[in-house]
C-alpha cells in the first residue's frame, strides 16, 4: 500500500490466506465466478439455518413421542387399575372404585409431571447439540474467511 507521503508498507499473509485471495480474485472475473463467490458468501448462514430447523423438527419430534408414550402408558395402566377396582368391589362394597378413581387421579397428575419434565431435559439435550453444530459450524468455515 503507497501513503500519501510516499511510503509503502506491506502486509505479510499466511499461506491460506494468499492461496485464498488468488482463488478469489481469479474466480471472482469470470461471470460463473462470481455466481459460486455469491453462493458461497451464504453456505454459512444457510448452514446455520439448517441447524436450527433440525434443532426445531427435533424438539417438536421429542415432544411428540414423549406424549405419545405417556397417552399409551397412561391407557394401560387405567385399564389395569379400573379392571382391578372392579374386579374388588364385590369384596369392599365399592370402596376399591373409588380407591382406583384416585389412583387414575394421581397416576395422571404424575404423569403430567414426568411429562413437563422429560420435555424440558430433551430441550436442553436438543439445544447443546445445537449449540455444539453451530460452534462446529463457525469453526469449520472460519478456515475460508
Amino acid at each position: 500500500m503507497v501513503h500519501a507521503d510516499g511510503t509503502v508498507s506491506v502486509k505479510r499473509q499466511t499461506a491460506k490466506q494468499s492461496i485464498k485471495n488468488g482463488i478469489k480474485h481469479t474466480v471472482t472475473y469470470h461471470p460463473v465466478g462470481k455466481a459460486v463467490v455469491s453462493v458461497t458468501d451464504r453456505l454459512p448462514s444457510l448452514a446455520h439455518g439448517v441447524i436450527d430447523a433440525g434443532a426445531s423438527s427435533a424438539k417438536m419430534g421429542a415432544h411428540i413421542g414423549v406424549a405419545v408414550a405417556l397417552n399409551e402408558e397412561q391407557a394401560i395402566v387405567d385399564e389395569m387399575i379400573v379392571d382391578t377396582s372392579l374386579a374388588l368391589a364385590p369384596e369392599t362394597m365399592g370402596l376399591s372404585i373409588v380407591a382406583g378413581a384416585g389412583a387414575v387421579f394421581v397416576h395422571h397428575v404424575a404423569g403430567s409431571w414426568v411429562e413437563k419434565h422429560v420435555d424440558t431435559v430433551a430441550d436442553k439435550a436438543i439445544d447443546v447439540v445445537s449449540k455444539a453444530g453451530h460452534k462446529a459450524t463457525s469453526a469449520f468455515f472460519s478456515l475460508f474467511s
